[in-house]
């Protein structure tokens, strides 16, 4: 528990103390949950806009002009929320445009990290966010592959 101002604060380490947590639920519970998250995050909204490709391909432009090596994170999600997500739209859209755009630009990396807790809902505080325990073993697995590059 961290104080801010000396009032006692629910942020622990960078990540807010949740009183529920996803892998507390029962598995319909945590169904349910990921239903009502992916619908808020995805309903009445374009998956892939002209501007976001505009500017998504200039950064790009602009890394690579500087010379950055640039790495693409695609972040762990629950397999609860994915199957949500797969009811509304198709997941795998954005990051197959990313490949085609970034395709054989130099200096660009991809890692896809989106399945590896699929099993693990003790690592999620919610149907698409790590706790702090999930978010550890990510930045583990991220240093070593960072570290090969």
């Amino acid at each position: 528990i961290e104080f801010n101002a000396g009032k006692r604060s629910s942020v622990r380490k960078g990540f807010k103390i949740k009183k529920l947590q996803f892998s507390r639920l029962d598995e319909r519970t945590r169904r349910k949950q990921a239903r009502l998250r992916a619908r808020k995050h995805l309903r009445g909204t374009t998956i892939w806009d002209r501007d976001q490709v505009f500017y998504f391909r200039k950064i790009i432009e602009l890394c690579i002009e500087n010379g950055s090596k640039i790495v693409l994170v695609q972040t762990p999600l629950s397999k609860e929320y994915l199957k949500a997500v797969r009811e509304i739209t198709t997941p795998d859209e954005v990051p197959e445009k990313v490949r085609r755009l970034v395709k054989g630009k130099q200096n660009v990396i991809l890692l896809n990290f989106r399945d590896i807790f699929f099993d693990h809902p003790e690592l999620f505080t919610n149907a698409d966010h790590l706790n702090f325990k999930g978010a550890r073993k990510l930045t583990l697995r991220l240093k070593r592959r960072l570290d090969r590059l």
